[in-house]
């Protein structure tokens, strides 16, 4: 063998080893899924109302609404236990009478002419506090003539704190999936290397909360005397969901542990 080859051998031979020292070990790792739930009751809750008022002609249809919208106010505002209410109220709706000469009876057939008086029509919104008086609160409203007083849920003035509260419990319920993965292979779990929030790009999430989320009755439309009787409902806790995928190191342990 000539000098050349031999030294170009032991080069190749030293770069192997070389290449051997420096490849590094396969990660080893335990990837879970966590995911967390919390419940919260709701700062306040939500009510939405439909007010009418009905006249021979619009002026006194509006006149109508007015002292409805009125009515209501007043006795929501006096409900005892009630410590906070905002009202707001949606585009006006009027309806010109079709018949002015029917006295301002509602489509009634008077000598074979359909009679419709003016309409004057608008959704009124109700946030109250705390949201346990929801149910009181729709009650009087149809007592004082709202029209399909519905409890659409609650909500919370600080969101975000439960939404903290939900990747904690996510993060926790991965440890805890993780660690038991690490005990069954005789092992450990290190550091956490990565974590993704999969609660935004999961779309069975949504779906999911959806299909949880209570949905609020609506109370039947008032009697000729007025009142409805509405059962005494406060809205669901608010609820909040993460889904966080976390990968651990993992800590082989020694043989035969």
């Amino acid at each position: 063998m000539s000098l050349r080859a031999g030294l170009a051998l032991i080069a190749c031979c030293v770069s192997s080893a070389a290449l051997a020292q420096a490849a590094p070990e396969p990660e080893r790792t335990v990837v879970v899924v966590g995911r967390g739930e919390v419940r919260k009751p709701g700062d306040f809750a939500n009510i939405s109302a439909r007010l009418s008022g009905q006249a021979p002609d619009t002026a006194a249809a509006l006149s109508a609404l007015t002292q409805t919208r009125q009515r209501v106010e007043a006795a929501v505002r006096r409900l005892d236990g009630v410590t906070s209410v905002q009202i707001s109220s949606g585009p006006l709706s009027v309806q010109q009478p079709v018949n002015t000469g029917c006295g301002g009876e509602a489509r009634s057939m008077l000598g074979g002419a359909l009679c419709t008086p003016a309409t004057a029509a608008v959704q009124l919104s109700v946030r109250v506090r705390p949201a346990e008086r929801a149910g009181d609160v729709a009650a009087v409203a149809a007592q004082q003539g709202a029209l399909n007083a519905n409890v659409q849920g609650g909500g919370l003035d600080r969101p975000e704190e439960l939404e903290r509260e939900a990747l904690r419990a996510a993060l926790s319920n991965a440890r805890s999936q993780a660690t038991a993965i690490a005990d069954a292979l005789s092992g450990s779990l290190g550091a956490v290397l990565r974590v993704q929030d999969l609660s935004s790009t999961n779309a069975g999430l949504a779906a999911f909360a959806a299909a949880i989320t209570p949905t609020a009755p609506t109370t039947a439309p008032p009697t000729q005397g007025g009142a409805v009787a509405v059962d005494d409902f406060t809205p669901a806790p608010v609820a909040r969901t993460s889904l966080l995928a976390v990968v651990f190191a993992f800590k082989p342990g020694p043989p035969g542990r």
